[in-house]
């Protein structure tokens, strides 16, 4: 029976956040984002066959070299200014998605009525669940574009060159594109965790506004902190990142399996057990 008013609570759930306006406008920002970052990658790949062209009519052999959509598109560089763009504010749009819900129904009134029929856990539970997956849609969705629609002007041809500790390396030399999709994949996670993070500031914050920034303004603190501790050591002797910033691009930083499964857990666990302790604890439900 308790299962059963899970699963009815969460696929209520889910439908409330397909059809929030804010999920869409995520979407939609960050799709355009990602516009840019295409419209900027097709004027380099023009050049690139330019300067082939001439240089072949020259003598000069093949100026076609570098360019391969698997260490282009954005989910791997990041190298254009839509591509850095969308890095910069990912959190900000897997928030926006439905992380804001559970502030708003605190402030209505409406989760202490549901609560009081479904039972708290389970409709904490069911909430955090369907913020997770609204919020790592937002950021996986206009990512999965970027590479499908790269591909139809970009060559497919070399992958990019990971170091031996990075998560998937063996896959990404022997099927690139089952990597790319990997890739794809560790977004949606991340994305997911990051507006779960949004439960961490539920019950204090007044406006929807605030909370939707929540996750940004604490991973980029923690960006800051890494990036002095990186200045303060020896940048060279450093190969791991604690940012999650870091985290989702494959280039600069080694990202073991077993960091990345660890960073998740703290944030989508952590975030769940201590927005659900400040709802005990506030007396809420």
């Amino acid at each position: 029976m308790g299962k059963h008013i899970f699963w009815n609570t969460l696929r209520v759930e889910l439908r409330k956040a397909s059809r929030s306006k804010l999920l869409w406008t995520a979407l939609l920002l960050g799709c355009a984002f990602l516009a840019l970052d295409l419209y900027e990658s097709y004027i380099n790949i023009q050049q690139a066959i330019d300067n082939t062209q001439r240089s072949e009519e020259l003598g000069l052999g093949k100026g076609y070299l570098g360019y391969s959509l698997f260490s282009s598109w954005c989910g791997i560089a990041g190298g254009t200014y839509g591509s850095a763009l969308f890095l910069t504010v990912w959190p900000v749009l897997a928030a926006m998605a439905y992380g804001w819900s559970y502030n708003d129904e605190r402030i209505a009134g409406v989760y202490d009525q549901i609560a009081v029929r479904v039972g708290p856990r389970r409709y904490f539970l069911a909430k955090h669940t369907a913020v997770f997956v609204s919020g790592g849609i937002a950021v996986m969705v206009p990512m999965l574009l970027d590479l499908l629609v790269m591909a139809l002007f970009y060559p497919a041809t070399d992958p990019v060159y990971l170091r031996d500790c990075n998560f998937l390396c063996a896959l990404n030399y022997a099927s690139p594109w089952a990597f790319s999709l990997a890739r794809c994949l560790i977004y949606f996670l991340f994305g997911g965790a990051a507006a779960c993070v949004c439960h961490v500031a539920g019950t204090y914050l007044r406006h929807g506004v605030m909370v939707i920034l929540t996750p940004y303004a604490i991973l980029m603190a923690i960006e800051s902190l890494t990036t002095m501790l990186r200045e303060s050591i020896d940048p060279v002797e450093i190969l791991y990142t604690l940012s999650p910033f870091q985290m989702v691009r494959t280039a600069g930083f080694a990202d073991p399996g077993w960091l990345l499964l660890g960073t998740l857990v703290i944030m989508t666990v952590g975030s769940y057990a201590l927005g659900y302790w400040q709802v005990k604890r506030n007396e809420l439900v």
